[in-house]
């Protein structure tokens, strides 16, 4: 009896004290998102106050402030001129026409954007010619933030060897006119040349352009099938094409 009694009360006073921390966590929990949310507003509202003061700066037409020209913040300077551009976006999606100053600062904010691509680029290609992987990958990381990095991997990719270098071009190599197989034979060490450089370009992309790297590739196996496949197949039959013409006409 009595001892039952203890620990049907002892039992009660536990789910009582488990009821008690659950009401405690869920408060806890919902001041935690109540904190966040604050946290994320204040961030908001600092990062638009921020915008504003970049708009009037570029609106003004003098010294530009300097995120935008220390070199050591470049990456932090697109994105910022990048959301600024978006604003303009907005604002041409709302239907509204940007005028006055913030039309004014939105002009210096697109020339300063291309200024500070095209500089990236050059860059880019300087660090390319020197082997400077590091520098590369850094000029990527901050390429991203245009286009997604579109402009930088088509330059990469257009400036590969196999479609600049006379000696590395992807071009079908001499085979007997009428000989079938030797035309075979001259497209398989094309396909076996195009494949090896595509592996060779590979590893560099992969660790130049990092998580970029699959649009990369796709860009160059589509112009080397382009440029070098395609072109090779289509001269093997044109020239049988004429060996067929000429037949003919016998």
């Amino acid at each position: 009896g009595r001892s039952q009694d203890a620990f049907a009360c002892t039992m009660g006073t536990f789910e009582e004290l488990d009821s008690r921390a659950g009401r405690i966590g869920r408060s806890a929990a919902q001041i935690g998102d109540r904190l966040r949310g604050a946290d994320e507003r204040q961030r908001t509202a600092e990062e638009a106050q921020a915008l504003v003061r970049h708009f009037q700066a570029f609106a003004a037409g003098g010294a530009l402030p300097e995120l935008f020209t220390d070199e050591a913040r470049t990456l932090e300077a697109a994105r910022v001129a990048q959301r600024m551009a978006r604003v303009a976006q907005d604002l041409g999606r709302d239907g509204l026409e940007a005028r006055g100053e913030l039309g004014s600062a939105l002009e210096v904010v697109a020339d300063y954007s291309n200024s500070l691509e095209n500089r990236l680029l050059q860059r880019f290609s300087n660090a390319e010619e020197r082997g400077d992987v590091d520098e590369m990958r850094e000029c990527v990381s901050v390429l991203t933030e245009f286009n997604g990095g579109g402009s930088v991997a088509s330059r990469y990719v257009a400036s590969r060897p196999m479609f600049m270098d006379a000696r590395h071009l992807l071009v079908l190599g001499e085979f007997a006119e009428g000989d079938g197989e030797d035309a075979a034979r001259a497209l398989n060490r094309l396909y076996k040349h195009t494949l090896e450089a595509l592996k060779k370009e590979a590893t560099v992309v992969r660790e130049v352009f990092g998580p970029s790297s699959g649009m990369v590739l796709q860009q160059l196996v589509t112009r080397a099938l382009e440029q070098g496949i395609q072109s090779a197949v289509a001269q093997v039959a044109a020239v049988g094409a004429d060996r067929r013409r000429d037949w003919l006409k016998r």
